[in-house]
């Protein structure tokens, strides 16, 4: 025993120099490859090298870092870096690394790694091989280092590691100005179980989508080859009927059921036209056919004129009398084979759910939701794309290398025109999100309640019909932001590529791991408690999703109270709207005070406080959604109590004018705060900068101008709720936003993941103009739309109606006046609702088809 310590000593220590050995093998070949670029034929390259690796002014670390003011050069050149064989005739093989996040890029031999490159053992190697390129300067090269080439590789060389050396110095390892780090990794992540899994997941969806479409196409080819053969046997059996019946006697067409076709097809929009040759025939029975004629619908019609071009219209004279019957061309043995290969079975309704055709067309209809609510279509559709504005423009903002073009005092920013584009008027636009969300919650909820209790089911209890309403609004949302997050948590950053991929996807993904599941909670605004203060804030973006549900909790609550009559329950319902709408001012104005916040970007600390602390949480938030509450009270008492009466026009000419003029105040009215001024976070110490505005003054900005902005934007929705809101509402209800509108939730959701794309793969800073900014705007907008209609068409959709299938109870079929339910047959009388007589109304050429000519008088 006494003789294995010694050998478990031995590999102890084998296996520790073991992994000791590498990293020194791995340094020492960094060495190696930097020490050849000093020699023939090598230093060929260092021009290339030296051009290709950034260059930063010690300077700049001094700033305070509000925009990215490092110049554009110290990014390098990320693209010829990773293509150096092109350039330097196979000489020597690099690649592309960043240092302090976006700070700088190098390009160095491949064989140096990030590890070695943090190292500071690198650093004395690198300040011999300085001095050694600097003490190979000839003499004659000292006053024209470029007169000849060996002059020229000669300086390379010396720049080359003496700026090698100053950014790693300042930027490669830990100091008061810089994180230390160094990657030159060019993909931000390599795919793991839970990517695979979300991968999975989307072939899914996208192969139930075509599967649905497919199905349900086929199930209609099929039924429509049925109707088309038993149509062809009805026309030849009426055809031989009327030949060999009685030519005496008037003719009476009516309606009746189509007993020619099977009884599934018998619920389908037909009729049939029964033609009734005389009283009696011959034997003194009535002589009875029966002509079934196809719904009569724009498409139909247009199927039918396509038909009769192959149809061969054949004449039976009769006896005094004459009817012409529609026969095919086809022999009758070709179509009923046609229709028995073509007949599939109905496609199941989980998987019709899923059919792409038909969540394609729901998406792209032009068919507003009508009535008096269409101009939500329009508020929704302008707010998706003012989010995706300022959230570009905000983050263009720190990439740019000309910021004087944006900022105050000069910039496009200090413009009146651009206040409602960026600064605290910039975010008014999930202020319109708020009051709509809260208008349809409680308005929608209560017109449910009526019918409910119209159908004697308001007795439920409220333990069991609360939760249902919190499990059905959790199960409508949670699907497509499930999708979504994780489509920007595990995929997005998979194909990521370019030198800040790595670090930017990094800092996006990283405040995910251990609290994902507190979004679909809803909790992410106020857990983990310290995430804003860090920066360290996950799916940043989403804070209003966990807003809109926590206030969403109060409105079932809110609505039994509203409607309860054992109580004054109006009265107290709006009281406490009131008290949440009143807190929700206070609270902001008190915490404004208190911690020293301010609206205004420019007034650097104190704008960055607001945003860490007070910007997403929602009890400062929360006046917009009271407000759509409050005025979902008031449109539900006018819809009770005189549900046609308009306003007078005094009322609604002064509507008018103060709802303007509450939007414009909102909009412009921090303006002044931009004007003429020095942003804090550009400004020498000491001297005056920021908006200038007193405590009071910010704090009563962030306390009123929401709730401001909600009010101006809810008294023109009464005006369009009226149908007195004139071009507003005709611009805001046109038929054109409706395909946006139907996006607009997903473009929110999505968004955030096409600007992170954006700017991870960035390879140079942004110069910024009006005119590129447009233009990226627009193409940034354009994917937007393209990957939330992706995530509409195969999750959104889908999971709505499998929600309505399996989640919400049927509801009661509607009964005639004859006590049975509409659409239900009957064999000696069929009830045709009035309403439906249009839609089974038959073409003219199918009337004229079957038309009895007139004789003897007779019609």
């Amino acid at each position: 025993m006494g003789h294995r310590h010694p050998s478990r000593l031995a590999g102890i220590v084998a296996l520790l120099l073991a992994a000791i050995q590498p990293s020194q093998a791995e340094l020492q070949a960094c060495l190696s490859a930097l020490t050849r670029l000093t020699a023939a034929p090598h230093n060929a390259s260092l021009p290339f090298l030296n051009g290709v690796s950034g260059h930063i002014n010690v300077g700049y670390l001094y700033q305070k870092p509000m925009f990215a003011v490092m110049p554009n050069e110290a990014m390098g050149n990320f693209d010829l870096c990773r293509h150096s064989g092109l350039y330097t005739s196979g000489l020597v093989k690099t690649h592309y690394c960043t240092l302090s996040h976006d700070k700088a890029g190098i390009c160095v031999p491949s064989q140096c790694s990030a590890e070695d490159l943090h190292d500071k053992a690198l650093l004395k190697p690198l300040i011999n091989l300085g001095v050694q390129a600097a003490s190979a300067v000839p003499t004659k090269c000292v006053m024209d280092p470029y007169l000849t080439q060996e002059c020229a590789y000669a300086r390379q060389a010396w720049d080359y590691f003496q700026g090698l050396y100053n950014v790693l110095v300042l930027l490669g390892n830990d100091t008061q100005y810089s994180k230390g780090s160094v990657s030159c990794a060019v993909h931000a992540q390599r795919a793991n179980s839970a990517a695979y899994a979300m991968i999975a997941f989307t072939i899914l969806f996208g192969l139930l989508a075509l599967l649905g479409a497919g199905w349900k196409y086929l199930y209609a080819t099929g039924s429509h080859n049925k109707k088309s053969a038993a149509a062809t046997a009805a026309a030849a059996a009426a055809a031989a009927s009327l030949s060999s019946s009685s030519p005496t006697g008037k003719k009476a067409v009516a309606a009746s059921a189509p007993s020619a076709l099977s009884p599934s097809d018998r619920g389908a929009k037909n009729v049939a036209l029964t033609v009734q040759k005389s009283p009696g025939g011959a034997d003194g029975t009535s002589s009875l056919v029966e002509i079934p004629l196809e719904e009569s619908t724009p498409r139909s019609r247009k199927k039918r004129r396509n038909k009769n071009k192959n149809t061969v219209t054949r004449s039976v004279s009769l006896e005094n009398n004459a009817t012409t019957t529609p026969v095919p061309g086809a022999q009758p043995e070709v179509v009923g084979m046609v229709a028995r290969v073509m007949s599939v079975s109905p496609c199941p309704k989980a998987v019709a759910a899923f059919s792409f055709a038909d969540n394609w067309n729901e998406v792209f209809t032009l068919k507003t939701r009508g009535g008096e609510f269409a101009v939500f279509d329009g508020m929704k559709a302008i707010s998706a794309c003012w989010v995706v504005f300022y959230h570009a423009l905000l983050w263009q903002i720190y990439f740019v290398q000309n910021p004087e073009y944006i900022i105050p005092p000069k910039g496009l920013l200090s413009k009146w025109w651009a206040a409602p584009f960026f600064n605290y008027s910039g975010t008014l636009s999930v202020d319109t999100f708020f009051f709509i969300s809260g208008f349809l919650a409680s308005y929608c909820m209560l017109v449910k309640l009526d019918k409910e209790s119209a159908r004697g089911e308001a007795k439920k209890s409220a333990w069991k019909w609360v939760p249902s309403m919190y499990f059905h609004r959790w199960l409508r949302i949670t699907p497509a932001y499930f999708f979504a997050f994780f489509l920007h948590w595990k995929v997005a950053p998979l194909l990521a590529y370019g030198p800040l991929a790595a670090t930017v996807w990094e800092s996006n993904t990283r405040p995910c791991r251990g609290i994902w599941w507190s979004h679909f909670l809803y909790l992410n605004d106020v857990y983990p408690w310290w995430n804003q203060r860090l920066g360290e804030v996950c799916y940043g973006h989403s804070w209003y999703l966990a807003n809109d549900m926590q206030y969403f909790l109060l409105v079932p609550l809110l609505c039994l109270l509203y409607r309860s009559q054992k109580v004054n329950g109006k009265k107290w319902a709006g009281y406490l709207v009131w008290a949440c709408l009143l807190s929700c001012v206070i609270a902001t104005y008190v915490l404004a005070i208190k911690d020293n916040w301010s609206p205004n970007s420019w007034d650097g600390v104190e704008g960055d406080h607001y945003r860490e602390e007070g910007f997403s949480r929602p009890w400062t938030r929360c006046s917009s959604y009271m407000i759509g509450v409050l005025f979902s009270y008031y449109w539900y008492e006018k819809k009770q109590t005189n549900p046609d009466g308009k306003l007078l026009s005094i009322q609604a000419n002064l509507l008018w004018v103060v709802g303007l003029s509450l939007l414009a105040i909102a909009m412009y009215g921090p303006h002044s705060g931009s004007v003429n001024v020095i942003p804090c976070n550009l400004a020498a110490p000491g001297t005056k900068c920021g908006s200038g505005w007193s405590a009071s003054t910010k704090a009563a900005i962030l306390a009123f101008l929401r709730p401001t902005w909600t009010l101006g934007l809810g008294l023109l929705s009464v005006l369009c709720w009226h149908n007195q809101g004139g071009l507003i509402q005709k611009f805001l209800a046109a038929p054109a936003w409706a395909p946006l509108s139907a996006l607009s939730f997903c473009i929110y959701l999505v968004h955030y993941t096409v600007l992170t794309f954006y700017i991870s793969q960035r390879t140079l800073r942004i110069r910024f103009e009006l005119f590129g900014f447009l233009n990226s705007f627009f193409g940034l907008m354009a994917i937007s739309c393209g990957v939330a209609l992706f995530v509409v068409l195969l999750v959104e959709k889908p999971f709505m109606k499998l929600q309505k299938l399996y989640f919400e109870p049927a509801m009661p079929a509607k009964k005639t006046v004859a006590g049975k339910a509409a659409g239900t047959e009957n064999r000696d009388n069929v009830t045709v609702p009035a309403q439906m007589l249009k839609l089974m109304e038959p073409p003219k050429k199918a009337v004229k088809a079957a038309k009895v000519t007139k004789n003897d008088g007779g019609s």
